[in-house]
């Protein structure tokens, strides 16, 4: 995809941009009005532009006939973090703040996903972090003002307040208007998944957790089969395989599996992955988004039957309170402070099939300081404090402190290794 030159192709695509992000872009009467055009627009804007002309994002944006889905991985809410939240004065949550920065990105795509891992069971319960969570409904409008409209709920925090924090959790998700799939308000349908039609792209999008932290223990398995969709529920050994072959029959363009699984803080995937992952794929899965190792774990793409499938085994954290300073125990904990936006581009060919066109990479870190006498987050991309190679690019001046700005330069290089971008294929 050849890079976007400045003119009038590049005026048009920018507009374009702006309009999608919300910015109310108004198309200059001619491309003389065009410088005129940015200067009006902030540094925050032209950085997220610059950034998406280096991936050769702006053209897939700018296509009709293309989709562009949107990935992250694990959003926890720890009891700090809702603290952060909290204004002692009006006495109410924003958890927005954190998501500012990241906000134009996930909002740029076409449809956005991300696991919640964590309840809204309600105030009758306490608000807490691990081991048992439950966060305001607050949380939800944070989320959804970000821009992400699927949340996967099939995570093993999804019962941590039992039936009742799953039923009220989906409760606030669907008030909300988000789509969401994993855990279900005791269902009896066969169909575990959902059918999402964007832009004229029809997807499957199933979610599946390996356990329930030991919840799964005190349901019989008629009752775990209805609420949650486990890999191996002991109601249908056959579970995954049947649900995708099911997608596939719906004419499908595209099926997503997004799926808890994996050794938490492990920085490679283990066998169990890797192999459920193919077989996923022969199944009929074209993306698989991994969550719950709370660290980034390798991308691939596989060629299957002359198509090219995705997969990432752990998308890591995108906001939680894991870091190398509360997790002194654990051997990786610095890697837990790193996540990743993935940008999916699905297109048509000539025929009208669809294909997988390109898969980018934006690693993402989560920046923790004190101020107003709390701890405040801020998910950073870090692609935007990378010494800039264009003289007219300027870094971002919110973090001024070297020490983090090493430590911001250190997360994306380190989240790099793990991250493939198309089109290079590593499996046939």
């Amino acid at each position: 995809m050849k890079a976007i030159r400045n003119g009038l192709i590049t005026s048009l695509i920018l507009i374009l941009l702006m309009t999608t992000l919300g910015y109310g872009a108004v198309k200059p009467s001619d491309s003389s009005d065009f410088d005129d055009y940015l200067a009006t627009l902030t540094l925050s804007q032209k950085r997220l532009v610059k950034v998406f002309e280096s991936l050769n994002l702006l053209e897939d944006l700018s296509e009709e006939d293309t989709l562009i889905i949107a990935a992250t991985g694990d959003i926890m809410f720890h009891k700090p973090q809702m603290t952060s939240a909290y204004d002692t004065t009006a006495h109410t949550y924003n958890f927005y703040p954190p998501f500012e920065q990241i906000a134009p990105y996930i909002r740029s795509a076409d449809y956005a996903l991300a696991n919640f891992e964590t309840t809204t069971s309600g105030s009758e319960y306490d608000f807490s972090g691990y081991p048992a969570f439950n966060a305001p409904d607050e949380t939800l409008d944070a989320i959804k003002s970000a821009g992400f409209d699927y949340l996967s709920t099939a995570n093993n925090h999804a019962f941590d307040r039992k039936l009742d924090g799953v039923y009220r959790t989906l409760e606030q998700m669907d008030v909300r208007g988000f789509d969401h799939g994993g855990t279900y308000m005791s269902t009896d349908s066969e169909k575990r998944y959902i059918i999402k039609e964007v832009k004229g792209f029809k997807l499957g999008i199933l979610s599946l957790t390996y356990g329930l932290n030991g919840f799964e223990k005190a349901f019989d398995a008629e009752t775990l089969y209805k609420n949650v969709n486990l890999i191996t529920p002991d109601a249908n050994p056959d579970f995954i395989e049947t649900q995708l072959k099911m997608m596939e029959s719906e004419g499908l363009d595209s099926s997503i599996v997004f799926i808890h699984w994996g050794n938490e803080y492990q920085l490679e995937p283990n066998e169990e992955q890797v192999a459920l992952a193919h077989n996923m794929i022969e199944w009929g899965a074209d993306i698989i988004l991994g969550s719950h190792p709370h660290v980034i774990q390798k991308s691939e793409i596989v060629t299957y039957q002359g198509e090219d499938k995705y997969i990432i085994y752990s998308m890591g954290n995108f906001i939680s309170n894991q870091n190398r300073k509360t997790l002194t125990s654990i051997k990786n904990a610095k890697y837990t402070e790193d996540g990743v936006m993935i940008f999916l581009t699905l297109a048509r060919n000539e025929f009208k099939q669809p294909y997988l066109k390109s898969v980018k990479h934006i690693p993402t870190w989560v920046y923790r300081y004190p101020s107003g006498g709390k701890t405040q987050y801020q998910i950073v991309p870090t692609i935007e404090y990378l010494p800039p190679e264009n003289p007219d690019y300027e870094i971002p001046k919110n973090i001024t402190d070297a020490s983090v700005q090493k430590q911001i330069l250190e997360s994306y290089h380190q989240s790099k290794t793990k991250l493939l971008d198309y089109p290079q294929t590593v499996i046939e």
